[in-house]
């Protein structure tokens, strides 16, 4: 694993809310996010999530810059629920890189 990925999956959790929904029926679940990684990252939250495959994620990396991919819901164990990143616009993806996420 590269030193840039090991800082990434030992830094501080980020925080993540994800919304999904139709406009009247719209949710928001905020957790924090551990391994961040283009390709997705972990989402430790007390409320689960069973009834959505897809929902945006908005996220405020440390540098003050705000991503929001779409994450499809993967597994869910005890260190939380994977979300896979299934798009994510290309300014997003190189705050992502920039911020060392790669």
């Amino acid at each position: 694993m590269s030193e840039a990925m090991q800082s990434v999956m030992n830094a501080d959790p980020i925080e993540g809310t994800l919304t999904f929904g139709a406009r009247e029926a719209e949710r928001r679940v905020t957790g924090m996010l551990k391994g961040l990684k283009p390709e997705g990252c972990v989402l430790t939250s007390s409320e689960s999530i069973t009834d959505v495959k897809y929902a945006w994620l908005e996220v405020v990396l440390p540098t003050g810059e705000t991503i929001r991919p779409l994450a499809e819901f993967g597994g869910q164990d005890e260190e939380g629920m994977a979300l896979n990143f299934r798009y994510l616009f290309p300014k997003d993806r190189m705050r992502l890189n920039a911020f060392g996420a790669h």
